[in-house]
């Protein structure tokens, strides 16, 4: 369990995380910055693209940006939903073509980047950080019917082929808040990124429900 962690929310299938993606959409703002970090087919995407229905994108419109990196989607309320997949990023000199500092300056721009610590130097201090991956009980069943262990980046080609132990797309999932690199740290947040954990950490508290 990562240091700090503050808030846990478990959703027992695809539904649920998909509800949960909604409300937390429905919170978001303007110039929020939101990293979800997880394994493999740990629900990931299923996540943005409820995120995405809660700001009033079509989810089926939204995909994986593993090939072009950011995918960028208009929303209701006339902000745009940028999508980034870092996997293929290192750094922050990595992320300057992505025209970066534009996204996260922007205060009509919902940024969700999925593999944040990939670029973490990156990562505005304001930021609020996601894990996602099998609830305890899941993982330990698929560890139990020989399920792939964990692999990390090179393990086995671009370090994605190698699947982290996944209990299937509906078993449950549980979703965790925790702070940034820089937190952990000491790093100041600010006044935005405060707000955007409590809103975060309600959404969180309040469950998929």
């Amino acid at each position: 369990m990562t240091p700090g962690i503050d808030a846990t929310c478990r959703t027992a299938d695809e539904a649920a995380t998909d509800a949960l993606g909604r409300r937390l959409g429905a919170v978001l703002r303007g110039g929020d910055v939101l990293g979800l970090e997880g394994p493999l087919g740990a629900g990931k995407t299923r996540l943005v693209r409820g995120i995405a229905a809660g700001l009033g994108v079509d989810p089926r419109a939204v995909s994986s940006p593993s090939f072009v990196l950011v995918q960028e989607y208009e929303t209701a309320e006339d902000l745009v939903l940028a999508h980034v997949d870092a996997w293929r990023l290192e750094g922050a000199d990595a992320v300057e073509a992505l025209g970066w500092d534009e996204l996260v300056g922007a205060p009509d721009v919902v940024v969700i980047v999925e593999w944040p610590s990939r670029i973490a130097d990156a990562m505005p201090a304001g930021a609020a950080w996601l894990e996602i991956g099998p609830a305890p009980e899941s993982a330990e069943s698929a560890e139990s019917t020989g399920s792939a262990s964990p692999a990390g980046p090179g393990d086995a080609g671009d370090g994605r082929a190698a699947r982290s132990p996944d209990p299937g797309a509906s078993a449950p999932r549980l979703i965790r808040l925790r702070p940034a690199a820089g937190d952990a740290a000491g790093g100041v947040r600010g006044a935005r990124g405060e707000d955007l954990r409590r809103r975060v950490e309600e959404v969180l508290r309040a469950g998929s429900g």
